[in-house]
């Protein structure tokens, strides 16, 4: 019985294609941070101005919120 061993490998060969699309690519991304992190502090500061969402669930969802905003910062840097 002879020891043989399988070596499998990848290459990641999809981002040399777009290197000539990074500043689109840049700026869609840059797009949807902006898009999330305004509507999350609109929320946020929403439910903080108005006194009638001062309620358990309101505060729950501007928790999400802030956590989204949080995981949105992470994705990018």
């Amino acid at each position: 019985m002879d020891n043989q061993s399988n070596e499998r490998s990848f290459i990641l060969s999809g981002f040399n294609e777009t290197m000539n699309f990074t500043v689109p690519l840049f700026s869609v991304t840059l797009l949807y941070y902006c898009v999330i992190l305004f509507f999350n502090i609109s929320l946020v500061l929403l439910i903080v101005l108005d006194e009638s969402l001062h309620e358990p669930m309101y505060i729950f969802v501007s928790s999400l919120c802030i956590n989204s905003s949080l995981d949105c910062q992470a994705f990018i840097f």
